[in-house]
């Protein structure tokens, strides 16, 4: 046999947008070595989009909101409908009716908890305890109803979590539900027993922070693990350590600047006021100005490396089956100037720049991802389509509401 590897023949904009990659071997190229490497790419345009958004925009606004679930699927099926992989571009099968019932029980719950903090202040924190204790079924159900109504070449994703599941997973934020309600109390306890009110809302945040990474971890685990395309299931390889590294460091990339240009923000509105005697409103301006610019850059780094380091973690111990491993490779540094540009875009523009920013985030996060497949392309198809429950979700069962707002 020939050692020169063969080809499988890719056309359309999938094959024009990877080929112009260089950092991987064109899309559909079977190496020698029995293994292809696959990149994402997103056709979308921002004057295409635009159009989609203005319309979803002003119809949802005329409609007092009712219009937002079809506003939802139509920006889905735009942004699934042009990303492609291996020349076949994901759909969206989302039913608006379907949304706008799960978006009408979450709004009756807000409003019931609303309600409740406002008549009768005392029971709000156990409202909440009670209202998050649904969190297990309406997260089990927005992933199965959002893997159900997703599908590649024909073949739906699916998603076979419970509830249970679900519950297990989350289960240490509990004792942050604990640590609230028992920290609970009457509003005259910070002037009346400061470090007693200021101890409790320490050990509630310290609570979080502790339990928080741990939960993350055990959510995308289960999400991943419990996923498949058509009857291949996926799996992960990923370790809860490596999720409390990133919240660590993200904390002491972002907090840090935080308290530091804080300070200096404060000794700046200080030397202003020395300076400038009298003029006391401007001083407090120039601090709040450098205060506000501090802690927008310190968000837009913290998210920038939170969103990367978390996406590039999940995908790449991810693999689907024995046929084909995941891979990303999301830079940090590049996701925060992609933020700050938008961000000064969307303000400048009175926010007409929101498609713009829009496609140029989802075509950078899609492009830096990538599958290496095991076995040529019809040979992976064939494999996801061997049973007849391939074809994603039997019919008979339906997902009736999706809750993921």
């Amino acid at each position: 046999m020939s050692d020169a590897p063969s080809q499988i023949l890719v056309t359309g904009p999938a094959a024009s947008a990877a080929n112009a990659t260089t950092d991987t071997v064109p899309l559909g190229t079977l190496q020698a070595n029995g293994r292809s490497h696959l990149q994402l790419a997103f056709t979308g345009v921002a004057g295409d989009y635009f159009r989609i958004w203005i319309v979803n925009l002003l119809l949802t606004l005329i409609t007092v909101g009712l219009w937002s679930p079809w506003a939802k699927v139509r920006k889905r099926r735009y942004f699934y409908g042009h990303t492609w992989l291996a020349d076949a571009n994901f759909e969206y099968h989302g039913n608006p009716v379907a949304i706008l019932r799960g978006r009408l029980i979450a709004a009756a719950a807000i409003g019931v908890y609303w309600i409740f903090e406002n008549l009768v202040p005392s029971a709000g924190p156990w409202l909440l305890a009670v209202l998050l204790c649904g969190a297990p079924w309406i997260i089990a159900r927005s992933l199965a109803f959002n893997a159900a109504n997703s599908s590649h070449r024909g073949l739906r994703f699916r998603f076979s979590g419970t509830q249970r599941d679900v519950a297990l997973a989350i289960w240490p934020l509990a004792l942050w539900l604990v640590a609230l309600v028992a920290g609970s109390g009457d509003t005259l306890d910070f002037i009346e027993h400061p470090a007693r009110f200021f101890g409790q809302l320490a050990a509630i945040n310290a609570t979080f922070f502790a339990m928080y990474p741990y939960a993350v971890a055990q959510i995308r685990r289960l999400t991943v693990g419990k996923s498949a395309w058509g009857d291949q299931a996926f799996s992960t390889t990923m370790r809860t350590g490596s999720v409390y590294s990133i919240y660590l460091i993200g904390v002491a990339v972002s907090f840090v600047p935080l308290v530091l240009g804080s300070v200096v923000g404060f000794f700046m509105g200080m030397l202003v006021g020395a300076i400038a005697v009298g003029h006391a409103a401007l001083a407090v301006t120039i601090a709040t100005i450098f205060v506000a610019f501090v802690s927008a850059s310190t968000f837009i780094v913290w998210t920038a490396y939170n969103r990367s380091r978390m996406t590039n973690l999940v995908l790449s111990t991810s693999r689907l089956s024995n046929i084909a491993k995941l891979n990303s490779a999301i830079s940090a540094s590049v996701l925060a100037k992609l933020y700050a540009l938008n961000l000064i875009a969307i303000v400048c523009s009175c926010g007409l720049l929101i498609p713009w920013a829009a496609v140029r985030i989802t075509r950078y996060r899609l492009q830096a991802i990538s599958v290496e497949i095991e076995a040529p392309l019809a040979t992976v198809t064939a494999m996801v389509t061997q049973d007849p429950r391939a074809t994603g979700e039997e019919l008979s069962e339906m997902f009736g509401i999706d809750l993921a707002l």
